[in-house]
């Protein structure tokens, strides 16, 4: 048994993942809401029982740290120092984001606990540095998620890009050109998600997103300037596994240590960070496949991430890493 920690009220968020892969494996999982005061003095005391949870799986949001404070999470750790191990999992790039490294460097019990795993994997050295026990790990997708999905009338485009496409973090210069690029050389054949004033698409609607569109563009957070840095290595968004895990015709920019080992698979296309003539001649050669080519590499890709970067996998992995840390 394992105490979860985060925001399980959105019906789509990490954390539901997370507690149904877990229970995938017949792991009984305790969700305490992170923004709830009385749910920290209840996993407090839990942890005190004779009846504490073999670990716990603490996934932070940021606002309900500064709202709480921090001597609930130290009385957290306190009391479970030695016997159960807290773990923490986040999708996100930390290192070169101000706010983040201001975050890290804040004194946050958060990054002070036994095991620390992000899909930010190249600043292993920072890491060490600012005394967090980090661990690289990749993003997932829910298994429940990797099969064919429908071709609907709403979402059939040529071109789409699904994602943070009106705002987003001020140092991503990649993400901004890339948009307007894709605007520019392709106009009406390209359509943006989620629509304005509307939802993001999640879920079975996503997959079904994908298969109705022949190439779906995208790239994962990086600074960057015009022409200049290229992405860093081992790290990308969740964007990368949750939408070849759904059958997505991908053209994501490449990524050492992701795109070239991990994510290689038939219904991936990369190219070079702002070589934009690159991609148009990649994209124009995808659009004129047959749609039995295209299904091929689809379900090949779905094949690849469904046995080795669902979420299932990602507990596998993250139990393994606990015993070779010692702490199982």
């Amino acid at each position: 048994m394992l105490g979860n920690v985060g925001d399980t009220s959105p019906q789509w968020s990490t954390e539901n993942e997370w507690v149904r892969a877990y229970e995938s494996h017949g792991i009984e999982v305790l969700t305490f809401r992170e923004e709830w005061e009385p749910g920290w003095r209840k996993l407090i005391d839990l942890v005190r029982s004779a009846d504490a949870p073999d670990w716990i799986h603490w996934i932070s949001t940021p606002p309900w740290r500064i709202r709480l404070g921090h001597d609930l999470m130290n009385d957290l750790r306190s009391a479970a120092h030695g016997h159960v191990p807290i773990v923490a999992s986040h999708l996100d790039r930390f290192w070169n984001i101000q706010e983040r490294e201001q975050w890290i460097r804040s004194g946050d019990p958060y990054f002070k606990i036994d095991l620390f795993c992000t899909a930010d994997g190249g600043n292993e050295e920072r890491w060490e540095q600012a005394g967090v026990n980090h661990r690289w790990m990749l993003p997932g997708v829910g298994e429940q998620y990797c099969h064919r999905g429908t071709v609907r009338e709403e979402f059939e485009a040529d071109i789409v890009f699904v994602g943070s496409w009106r705002q987003y973090h001020k140092e991503a210069r990649h993400r901004r050109e890339l948009l307007s690029w894709l605007k520019r050389t392709y106009g009406d054949a390209v359509q943006f998600w989620p629509k304005k004033r509307k939802e993001a698409v999640r879920g079975d609607d996503l997959t079904d997103l994908y298969w109705s569109v022949k190439v779906a563009v995208g790239d994962s957070y990086f600074e960057s300037r015009s022409g200049g840095h290229l992405p860093p290595p081992n790290y990308s968004s969740d964007r990368v596994s949750e939408s070849l895990g759904r059958g997505a015709m991908l053209f994501h920019p490449e990524v050492p240590g992701i795109t070239d080992g991990p994510f290689d698979v038939p219904n991936l296309t990369t190219y070079p960070a702002w070589g934009w003539s690159n991609l148009q001649r990649s994209i124009d050669e995808s659009l004129d496949l047959t749609e039995a080519v295209r299904t091929r590499k689809r379900n090949a890709g779905i094949k690849h991430i469904k046995a080795h970067h669902t979420y299932e996998v990602r507990v596998s992995e993250l139990v393994m890493m606990m015993v070779e840390e010692g702490l199982l």
